[in-house]
């Protein structure tokens, strides 16, 4: 998250308001041995965007850095020898820089598809999406493969700004509210070397790039992973708790009983989740209280308004309202 930070002290006088306002420090940004948590990388790009007042302020700051912004991983793809290793050190060591994240390299007809998912999921929310894949797009294209062809990016979240203001980032076509978060591009020579290759520097890299791997907590925190797992199964499928515990390949009473020695109950944790993604939905004046319902897994529009009620204080049309 180095890159939206450094890009947000430039644009904001004082951006140790949104990192205090996202649970977060100074040292927890520029310490490269720190990995932030997902809620709060997600409050993050989501209270920068308050700040500046730009919808797409993760997708601008992903594209906003420099090589002193780079974190291990990512100086570590950039001096390998060939796009190939590159994307193999990419895929191995994607989880140093965002919890459970996966990168996954395949084909759809002549064209390479280079899709992300969290827990198996396209990632989500929208500001998150945009700054994973932005920044992968802009590390590609600037640090390592500088004639990179991309002919579209996907995403799975409706858009949150104009098409236009999209265009004036990134120069390629974009797809919303596809079935993956993905970059797809034409074919390249992968074994073709890198001008920024380090045969040295990347031994060294990956040596440590692999103690670090190795020193990452397995098995989280359940109150953690089950958060996460709800940030990104919202709007995908069911989030009953029986879905949860499947997906943790335990019983429904053994996550009960591992949530509450954590102080935590799985319906409060559902409603937070709820709350973080619809206060990111309800800005989107596209979209009606139906829809943002069925997003957030409610039953009825009537289950949204008491909870937004119980969240804000007011019903989501005077909210809405007050936004203009």
């Amino acid at each position: 998250m180095l890159p939206a930070f450094r890009y947000l002290e430039q644009v904001h006088s004082r951006p140790t308001d949104v990192l205090e306002a996202s649970g977060l420090t100074a040292l927890d940004m520029t310490d490269h041995q720190r990995r932030i948590p997902q809620p709060q990388a997600n409050a993050f790009l989501r209270q920068g965007a308050l700040a500046t007042g730009d919808p797409l302020f993760a997708l601008r700051s992903s594209q906003a850095f420099d090589r002193g912004n780079l974190s291990l991983g990512q100086v570590l793809i950039s001096v390998q020898p060939t796009g190939a290793e590159a994307f193999k050190r990419a895929s191995r060591f994607a989880s140093l820089q965002l919890d459970a994240l996966t990168l996954h390299l395949g084909r759809s007809g002549k064209k390479a598809v280079c899709s992300l998912a969290v827990l198996g999921a396209p990632i989500r929310p929208g500001p998150m999406a945009e700054y994973i894949l932005g920044l992968l797009v802009s590390l590609g294209r600037e640090v390592v493969i500088p004639d990179l062809r991309i002919t579209h990016l996907e995403f799975a979240h409706r858009s949150m700004a104009p098409l236009e203001d999209y265009a004036a980032i990134l120069p390629h076509r974009l797809r919303f509210q596809a079935s993956r978060t993905a970059a797809v591009f034409s074919d390249s020579n992968p074994d073709a070397p890198l001008r920024t290759a380090d045969p040295v520097l990347a031994e060294l890299l990956e040596e440590q790039a692999n103690l670090r791997l190795a020193t990452l907590p397995v098995g989280r925190n359940i109150r953690q992973r089950t958060a996460s797992w709800l940030q990104f199964r919202l709007g995908q499928g069911p989030v009953g708790i029986r879905d949860a515990a499947d997906a943790f390949h335990m019983s429904e009473r053994t996550l009960r009983r591992r949530l509450g020695d954590n102080g935590i109950t799985y319906s409060a944790l559902l409603d937070a989740a709820r709350r973080t993604h619809c206060m990111e939905l309800i800005v989107d004046p596209n979209l009606n209280l139906d829809e943002i319902s069925v997003a957030l897994g409610f039953s009825t529009t009537s289950s949204l308004r008491r909870a937004f009620h119980r969240w804000v204080g007011v019903n989501p049309r005077e909210y809405r309202r007050g936004l203009r």
